[in-house]
């Protein structure tokens, strides 16, 4: 299914056009490209009057794209800060990502997006919460993307049970962290938990970090030239 008039009109930005098409028979629950509705395609602008308008044509903040993404995922990963805050402001569920197992607090420690993080947090999203199946932490992501200063919120936050939690591979974010030649990370978090490196076990030379895909590789892209990565 290719780019719908209305996802045009969205990603134009102009609420009286978008108000026509809907005027016409364009449903707001309708879905275009990678099953997108207009709130998934709102959340790759940053205009917050669409937004709203859209979800005050009751726009469903539940809705899953053809890859199982909420419209708040999306946001999230796209870093925009005040969309995220009007669809959470509206209802949207602050660990309902979609039906992959990633929340939104995931992806948003996975790119590094701060203030996101704090958003999540205050709606109610638990900071040390894992993964299903892999059972990596926010923390665990942060690490994972070279982000010292989301690091540092995410222990701000109430993070810190976090820098002990194993992944399904047995990792810790420490681990993560000198897996990937990081110590100015793995000497943060060290140094926030007041732990001895001794404290922990060293890997053995042969372990390998986390066989697991990347967050942001099962994550569409933005471009809606392309096919959706899924």
């Amino acid at each position: 299914m290719g780019e719908s008039l209305l996802q045009c009109a969205i990603r134009g930005g102009s609420v009286p056009i978008v108000h026509m098409l809907m005027e016409r028979g364009f449903s707001v629950s309708s879905k275009g490209a990678y099953g997108y509705t207009p709130l998934h395609q709102v959340a790759y602008t940053s205009n917050l009057s669409l937004c709203e308008f859209l979800l005050d044509q009751g726009g469903n903040l539940d809705a899953l794209s053809t890859n199982g993404s909420t419209p708040l995922l999306v946001a999230c990963r796209e870093g925009q800060i005040a969309l995220v805050e009007c669809m959470l402001r509206y209802g949207a569920d602050p660990v309902d990502g979609g039906d992959k197992g990633v929340t939104p607090l995931m992806i948003a420690a996975a790119e590094g997006h701060d203030r996101i993080i704090q958003l999540l947090v205050e709606y109610g999203a638990n900071i040390n919460e894992p993964t299903t199946f892999e059972l990596r932490t926010p923390l665990h992501e942060a690490v994972e993307g070279g982000h010292l200063q989301t690091c540092m919120t995410i222990l701000q936050f109430g993070g810190t049970p976090s820098i002990t939690a194993l992944d399904a591979d047995g990792a810790s974010p420490i681990d993560v962290a000198s897996a990937l030649c990081r110590p100015d990370i793995a000497d943060h978090l060290r140094t926030h938990a007041s732990i001895s490196p001794l404290h922990f076990s060293p890997k053995r030379p042969d372990k390998k970090p986390s066989t697991s895909p990347p967050i942001l590789s099962t994550l569409p892209l933005p471009s809606l030239l392309s096919a959706e990565a899924s």
